[in-house]
């Protein structure tokens, strides 16, 4: 019942003001608050007015300050930079007021100095003129005798240089003369340092004013050092610096020789070379050039030789035996010799090719034979190992074994070591059955010679 009071109650309390009480007039209500509106917008706008002008005269206060502060900032740079320059002009000031005033007191110190100095000097040479009279005429004398005596040690020196250059080129000088066939590829220490001596001169001159012997020289010097293809471009230099045929002939005869297998082993170049000097010079009756020639045409066909040109190479041999064989001098008959002995070995070689034939091989053999006991009539002892090693080696092919043993030791016994091998590699060309055999007793009489107790 209670709770139905308290609900009844407050159903009342809500309604009954409703019920009550009527509406307020909501037009007027709307009507005064725009006019309230407006006026307060009015105002506002006013006022933002007002403070908008407030800020533009404070801005335009601001910036009138910041000119102000710029004019300031730049007074005192400027007052500054017055500062610094007063600074500088001052040390500098002082500076030389120091200086000035260090250089006067030197000045003064220098001269009280010099004064004391020349008191102290005058007074002490005063008391011991004599004694620095005689010491300095000491001195004379012993500086005099010292330069005597470099004066005798210098002239020594020198003597001794010239003595050593002397001796040096004499040295160079003798293997010149010798040429290349007759010296070692490997030259001496002896020869070397020849060779450098003599480098070192030439060194002192331009190249444009080389000599044919300066050039001919370093040909030597770079030949001996294994340079070939150096000797062979400086031996063309001085065949270009010749003052005479001989000195062109020698320089064009050396260069050929570098091509040889032994060197440079390019034979067709040194063919070519021979024959620059043997168009030249073939016609010649000068012993020089005689020799040259008959050395050139023998060389020429060993290159030949090595190219398998055996009939060029024949044509070589038989133009030296046509031309020097009615001479009387000897070295030309040597070369004869020499060719009578090449074209000997060359038909050997024809017969082993031959073999089947045992006419045609017998008749070259003889032929070759007789060749050889022609060469035998010209050559010197000392050049007699490959000819009779040849002999021996005809006589073998030709069955007529009777002699071939101590043919053979003699051959070794001038050839050495050389010749044997040679021997061994000329029955390699070409092989036939009895070249067993002759190996056979070619090791046989290499064996019996070099035994201890050997002659």
């Amino acid at each position: 019942m209670k709770k139905k009071l308290v609900r009844f109650c407050l159903v009342f309390s809500i309604v009954f003001p409703i019920l009550a009480f009527p509406a307020p007039n909501k037009t007027q209500d709307k009507i005064e608050f725009e006019i309230f509106k407006a006026k307060t917008e009015e105002k506002f706008e006013h006022l933002k007015e007002l403070k908008n002008q407030d800020l533009i005269r404070l801005e335009l206060e601001v910036e009138s300050q910041n000119r102000i502060i710029e004019q300031l900032n730049h007074q005192i740079d400027w007052l500054g930079h017055l500062i610094s320059y007063g600074s500088v002009v001052i040390t500098v000031l002082l500076l030389l007021i120091g200086f000035f005033a260090y250089r006067n007191a030197r000045n003064d110190a220098q001269k009280i100095a010099k004064e004391e100095t020349e008191s102290q000097v005058e007074k002490w040479f005063k008391q011991n003129n004599n004694q620095v009279i005689k010491h300095m005429n000491s001195m004379e004398r012993h500086v005099s005798n010292l330069r005597n005596r470099l004066d005798e040690l210098e002239v020594g020196i020198q003597s001794e240089a010239n003595d050593h250059r002397q001796s040096m080129r004499a040295v160079v000088d003798k293997a010149i003369k010798q040429g290349i066939t007759d010296n070692p590829v490997v030259a001496s220490q002896e020869l070397k340092q020849a060779f450098e001596s003599a480098i070192q001169d030439l060194e002192r001159k331009t190249v444009a004013t080389y000599s044919y012997n300066d050039w001919n020289t370093k040909a030597f010097a770079a030949f001996h050092a294994g340079k070939f293809e150096w000797a062979a471009e400086f031996w063309g230099y001085a065949s270009g610096a010749a003052t005479n045929d001989d000195e062109y002939a020698l320089s064009i005869y050396n260069k050929a020789l570098v091509y040889h297998p032994k060197y440079l082993n390019n034979p067709q170049v040194g063919i070519d070379t021979y024959n620059i000097l043997l168009d030249k010079f073939l016609e010649s009756d000068l012993l020089f050039i005689q020799t040259h020639v008959a050395l050139s045409l023998l060389s020429k066909a060993f290159l030949l030789g090595k190219l398998n040109r055996a009939e060029e190479a024949s044509f070589c041999d038989n133009e030296v035996i046509k031309r020097f064989s009615t001479s009387t001098e000897p070295k030309l008959l040597s070369y004869v010799a020499n060719a009578y002995c090449s074209e000997g070995f060359r038909l050997i070689l024809t017969a082993k090719q031959k073999w089947e034939s045992l006419e045609i091989r017998n008749e070259t053999l003889l032929q070759a034979l007789d060749l050889l006991n022609k060469s035998l009539q010209r050559i010197s002892e000392k050049e007699k190992g490959v000819l009779l090693g040849n002999i021996a080696y005809a006589n073998w092919l030709l069955d007529q074994k009777q002699e071939v043993e101590s043919t053979l030791k003699n051959a070794l016994s001038i050839g050495k070591e050389h010749l044997y091998k040679e021997t061994l590699n000329d029955t390699e060309t070409h092989t036939v059955p009895e070249d067993e055999g002759f190996r056979i007793i070619v090791e046989k009489v290499w064996a019996e010679l070099n035994k201890p107790n050997a002659n």
